[in-house]
């Protein structure tokens, strides 16, 4: 799908036509959903993020031009959203973590 398309299907979700917007995430969302599994390295955590950064997009849809490309768009999200999340999520490695990866 083109940029022109993308940035065509979110002005008709706008419109009210629902159906514009499944087009649109059915279309980002395996780029979305590895760029953020590529951070998070959880299918679960990764899923729940993936619907936050169309959320995102839906309440920003009036401040993106429509020179930008959205699928970019929806990738710097994604990070955005990966990396906060393990930011707030920082695991302490303990000792025990440490021995059951020497067994591996």
């Amino acid at each position: 799908m083109t940029n022109i398309q993308r940035h065509t299907l979110l002005q008709e979700n706008l419109e009210g036509k629902e159906k514009s917007f499944n087009l649109l995430f059915n279309d980002g969302k395996k780029p979305v959903f590895f760029n953020i599994y590529s951070y998070v390295k959880s299918y679960e955590i990764s899923e729940d993020l993936l619907q936050e950064t169309f959320l995102e997009l839906l309440k920003n849809t009036k401040k993106i031009k429509k020179s930008e490309d959205l699928l970019g768009y929806l990738i710097v999200i994604s990070k955005n959203k990966a990396l906060n999340y393990i930011k707030k999520n920082k695991r302490i490695i303990t000792e025990s973590d440490l021995e059951n990866t020497e067994t591996i």
